[in-house]
């Protein structure tokens, strides 16, 4: 509680040092979610080449390091959809369980108990 007493003394007392500082911080958030779509771009190239493997580690790389982004829950899906493809289907029925618990409200969500309900088959 008392460091957001402070802080929000900071920024009321010395505003032009503090709004240049807000201003580069929202855009390495921005520049952080346009990495995760730009590691998203990548998979999506490698698996249109057949190249599986490389697709899936790049899918994987998406879904560790930009866990909080829009990329997570398509990289996941798109994980779990070649996994099948592999014949690995359990972990693919994992990825797509994990996904409709951990991003219930995304569209995402709702493509995994699509592609679960196929397994199942």
């Amino acid at each position: 509680m008392r460091a957001q007493f402070a802080i929000r003394a900071t920024v009321r007392s010395t505003p032009d040092v503090v709004n240049p500082l807000l201003v580069q911080i929202d855009a390495l958030a921005e520049a952080w979610k346009a990495a995760g779509g730009a590691w998203t771009g990548l998979a999506t190239n490698l698996e249109a080449q057949g190249k599986v493997d490389e697709a899936l580690a790049a899918y994987q790389k998406v879904t560790t390091t930009f866990a909080n982004t829009f990329s997570a829950p398509l990289a996941l899906t798109s994980q779990a959809r070649l996994l099948a493809q592999k014949g690995k289907t359990e972990e693919a029925r994992r990825i797509y369980e994990q996904v409709m618990a951990q991003y219930q409200d995304n569209f995402a969500a709702q493509q995994a108990a699509q592609e679960l309900r196929k397994l199942k088959k």
